[in-house]
């Protein structure tokens, strides 16, 4: 009984969030026999996937592979062969292996495999955004350009009422299911990010507008902190363009959008350290002193600002932090 109890135990520790624990049963389970290929897959699955919420991107990604090795050499496991490659793709994207995820997504549409189910049109929605995710992160401009438009489109046909089988953040932590509209979000800021690589700057401006426009709604009808700081990076993506553009006035009003709407955020999260505000600040700064506005011309306390963010970095010994502790240090 001790192989079904280890597997037991470590997805009661998966389902509660102990992440680490149940990679520590599952590995544990791991090294004893299994009666077929399939209870194998099952386990290798749920074990990249506890990895993967460990913050062990590659990890995950590694015993996926494993995972798709057993689906090819096994007749009966092949119609998993779309889970697996799904779950591969995303893990080596999570990992920052841009290339390699392309890769397999492209690998995985090549099946051509589409279910009936209710969840498949979403799933096809979700496939071609997180395809143009990988080319984004990977360089491949034109083919995130193309992958990202075929989302907008494929998402635009979807019924407004019918959530996607997968949830989203929600108001104070809840899990909220993800809608057209909600994913339309998404895929805008990636389209502007792609946009802004390409020098396509009035096209970045129109997508992160309406991505704000629709960031607000939401947040007036539901009211969920994370849209804070989602609108601020959006003003950011503007101050961003209007940069680009050598127009430091539009930039510096959409900085200080951004800045008002990290301090929503901070208050409700009671901490300044989130890197929204940190990228904001520093764009604050580099307009006083690249940009040469003058500080009486901003309507924010600039010296204020960086002192209390470096501070609150300073009493933080995290490593991510050490590039902005010495920038602010200066």
């Amino acid at each position: 009984y001790t192989a079904p109890l280890l597997q037991q135990l470590g997805q009661l520790q998966s389902a509660v969030g102990n992440h680490y624990r149940a990679v520590d049963r599952f590995e544990a389970r791991e090294g004893l026999p299994f009666t077929d290929d399939r209870s194998r897959l099952n386990l290798l699955m749920m074990k990249a996937r506890s990895l993967f919420h460990s913050v062990q991107p590659m990890e995950a990604a590694d015993t996926v592979r494993e995972a798709r090795g057993l689906v090819e050499n096994a007749k009966a496991l092949s119609r998993y062969t779309p889970w697996v490659l799904n779950r591969l793709a995303f893990y080596l994207y999570a990992a920052g292996r841009f290339q390699a995820a392309l890769d397999v997504y492209s690998e995985y549409e090549g099946l051509s495999v589409q279910s009936a189910d209710p969840g498949s049109s979403w799933n096809w929605v979700r496939h071609h955004t997180m395809k143009g995710a990988s080319a984004l992160g990977g360089g491949k401009l034109t083919v995130a350009e193309s992958e990202l438009e075929k989302a907008l489109a494929l998402s635009a046909e979807l019924d407004a009422s019918s959530p996607a089988p997968f949830a989203t953040p929600g108001a104070r932590g809840r899990a909220a299911r993800h809608t057209p509209r909600d994913h339309r979000i998404v895929v805008l800021g990636l389209q502007a990010q792609t946009a802004i690589q390409l020098g396509k700057l009035q096209n970045a401006t129109e997508k992160l507008s309406e991505r704000r426009a629709l960031l607000s709604k939401r947040f007036k009808n539901g009211m969920r902190p994370d849209d804070l700081a989602e609108l601020a990076h959006s003003s950011y993506g503007l101050a961003m363009v209007a940069w680009k553009e050598n127009d430091y006035s539009t930039a510096r009003a959409f900085i200080e959008e951004g800045l008002v709407y990290m301090d929503q955020f901070s208050e409700e999260n009671g901490t300044l350290l989130h890197p929204f505000m940190i990228e904001l600040v520093r764009g604050y700064a580099a307009l006083h002193f690249y940009g040469k506005l003058p500080l009486e011309s901003l309507e924010l306390n600039l010296r204020k600002r960086l002192e209390d963010l470096y501070g609150a970095l300073c009493l933080r010994n995290n490593p991510r932090w050490e590039a902005e502790r010495f920038i602010l240090g200066l």
